[in-house]
């Protein structure tokens, strides 16, 4: 009688609920109907304009179907039938757990998605899990051993490709599962169109120079380590196996992996932690491509944008000190200066016996010191610096004034070098400039009549309007030493990209 209301009834989807309570009932025939409603469930999909893998069809045969078809001890079904499901699912668990949609389903995803490449397995002949329940570094290591297995004592039988087939989509699995895990403890708003009140966090670079930072989020760090680990080591074992890389490929061009923004994101982390830069900048430069989208939030924009600033600051070239130093003010001018704070910070690290790895908050306050450091440093190794260029010497200047006074040495150079100047132009950066002991050492200078400081437009003016306007202006900027350093860095860094990315440059610049 089920069968009969599912035949005649006008609505698709609900023949399928018809034939699921059938199979549900009368598990025998899931070798008919079952298997006759999922080459429907496949068809339909393809006819839909929904192109998603977690539309209405791919849903139903995924998560309700198949497992009921698997259950069957005498299905009928080749193992290559089953394979091309488990591809399905892989996609479609996969797409769901890092979809907007924050529902129960898709929290569920993973375990889900388990349960059904078990029970896929069973009917593949795979070989059992030593334990009923694992872990996934102790899923990893089982799957490293079966394939270490088959290498040592492959001969061509069909058990052989029984195990490679058991190892590849494990593997693809792990991989995925723990790489959008990964992700989305480095930031709980990676799958959403809107900002998390989370911290977020950002692996450096083992290049760039940074403070090393006790861990302080025990529970975060351990997961992070876990997660990326194990999804590497699954990464590992696919693109160490030239067949399973192969195809691996054709999945990722079929699933339109280049497509998923937090997995390539991810294998910028593992090409940073590898320190293989030159990877990393050609994955993130494509990213970068995609920052005009709508649908780019501007936490994923500051992630962007300072992964680009780090990675090329890892490389020692003017190009790349110039690229840096342009990403970091775009990453830094999506900041307002309320958002320095005075918190406590909280650090995490990817540990292994051998290195350390640091993952810091994804915040002004944590990383603005560490590009205010290679700001000096790239400007400082710069063609204009050594040649004594106004606006090289300005920058260093104004930015001399973070963590003071530990640079004042970078000064007393700078004071050098105007001191052997006839003139030197200060109009573009003494109002950001209010360190007492900097604009005091100015004064000095101008009042010695050591070097001409030119402030306006005009050159010709005379020597007691000049004098005048001189010392008004440094009035001015010590009448303000009470403002924050960092507030004041900011802003210059923010308003004054072009000028420190052209002085970075081997051209001579055209300064309105």
């Amino acid at each position: 009688m089920i069968a009969n209301c599912a035949e005649f009834n006008p609505s698709f989807m609900a023949q399928c609920q018809l034939y699921l309570l059938l199979i549900d009932q009368f598990p025998d025939t899931a070798a008919t109907c079952g298997l006759s409603l999922a080459e429907r469930l496949v068809q339909k999909e393809k006819e839909t304009e929904d192109a998603t893998a977690c539309n209405q069809y791919r849903t139903l045969l995924i998560r309700q179907l198949l497992p009921m078809i698997c259950k069957s001890k005498e299905i009928g079904v080749s193992n290559k039938q089953f394979y091309k499901w488990l591809q399905k699912s892989i996609e479609h668990y996969t797409c769901s757990y890092t979809s907007a949609d924050s529902s129960s389903n898709n929290k569920r995803s993973w375990k889900e998605l388990t349960r059904l490449r078990v029970m896929i397995g069973q009917q593949c002949a795979w070989k059992p899990a030593p334990k009923l329940t694992m872990t996934s570094r102790e899923s990893v290591t089982h799957l490293r051993e079966l394939y270490d297995q088959y290498c040592t004592n492959k001969d061509g039988k069909d058990g052989d490709s029984i195990t490679r087939k058991q190892v590849f989509y494990s593997s693809i699995a792990l991989l995925l599962e723990n790489a959008s895990k990964y992700m989305k403890t480095l930031d709980s708003a990676m799958y959403i169109d809107h900002a998390s009140d989370t911290p977020a966090y950002i692996i450096l670079p083992n290049a760039v120079k940074s403070p090393e930072r006790i861990d302080g989020d025990i529970p975060r760090n351990s997961k992070l380590n876990e997660y990326f680990f194990v999804a590497s080591d699954c990464l590992n074992l696919l693109n160490n196996d030239d067949i399973f890389e192969k195809d691996f490929s054709l999945l990722a061009r079929r699933w339109k992996i280049d497509k998923w923004t937090w997995y390539q994101l991810f294998l910028a982390n593992v090409a940073i932690y590898e320190e293989e830069y030159q990877l990393a900048l050609g994955i993130l430069s494509d990213l970068s491509q995609r920052l005009n989208d709508d649908s780019c939030t501007i936490q994923y924009r500051q992630r962007v944008y300072c992964h680009l600033a780090m990675v090329n600051f890892s490389f020692m070239s003017t190009e790349n000190a110039q690229s840096g130093c342009d990403h970091a003010c775009q990453f830094i001018s999506m900041f307002s200066k309320r958002d320095i704070s005075n918190e406590k910070q909280v650090y995490c690290s990817l540990k292994t016996k051998t290195s350390i790895t640091q993952i810091y908050p994804l915040s002004l306050t944590c990383i603005l010191p560490i590009f205010i450091d290679n700001f000096l440093l790239s400007m400082k190794d710069s063609p204009k610096y050594a040649n004594g260029d106004d606006y090289a010497l300005g920058h260093v200047l104004v930015l001399s004034q973070h963590d003071w006074p530990n640079r004042r040495h970078e000064t007393r150079e700078v004071m050098n070098e105007i001191r052997a100047k006839e003139t030197f132009q200060l109009s573009k950066f003494i109002h950001h400039i209010t360190n007492i002991e900097i604009l005091e050492e100015l004064a000095n200078i101008h009042n010695n009549q050591s070097c001409r400081f030119l402030i306006g437009e005009d050159r010709n003016v005379n020597p007691t309007q000049h004098t005048e306007q001189v010392i008004s202006v440094l009035v001015d900027c010590t009448n303000r030493h009470y403002q924050p350093v960092n507030h004041i860095i900011v802003d210059y860094l923010s308003t004054n990209r072009e000028l420190i990315v052209q002085s970075l440059s081997t051209e001579e610049m055209m300064i309105d």
